[in-house]
């Protein structure tokens, strides 16, 4: 099957000012049938990524927002996330090019695929 190099994706923001969600105080119902993948940071202005992950993003994120590893990380209880719907053959290749762009603070294991690039957060309104 041939991957495409690139994918535009929408990401995920919260509230009517489109203001990145706190994971910690994040209310998932809305995601929980959907699948794709997500960002976790915790600096506004650096964008140091704490972690970077693919899946059921209900199941997934509510088993971050109690993840000690993952919490720890959280600077006045606040850990910003958001999240595009990825179809799943693409995902491991997002993950992939999300791990190598952003080198998150918790090692991760690199999907055995090749990087599909997507677009940077921050250069999207998000959905």
């Amino acid at each position: 099957m041939l991957m495409p190099e690139k994918l535009d994706v929408r990401w995920a923001r919260c509230g009517e000012d489109r203001h990145w969600c706190n994971l910690l105080t994040l209310d998932l119902d809305p995601v929980k049938d959907k699948e794709g993948v997500y960002i976790i940071w915790n600096s506004k202005e650096d964008r140091n990524v704490v972690y970077v992950g693919q899946g059921n993003l209900y199941n997934r994120l509510e088993a971050h927002k109690t993840n000690d590893e993952i919490i720890n990380f959280s600077i006045n209880d606040y850990l910003f996330v958001t999240w595009a719907i990825v179809p799943e053959k693409y995902r491991d290749g997002v993950e992939r090019y999300l791990i190598e762009h952003y080198k998150p603070f918790l090692n991760q294991k690199l999907p055995k695929t090749d990087a599909i690039k997507v677009n940077n957060p921050s250069n999207r309104h998000g959905t």
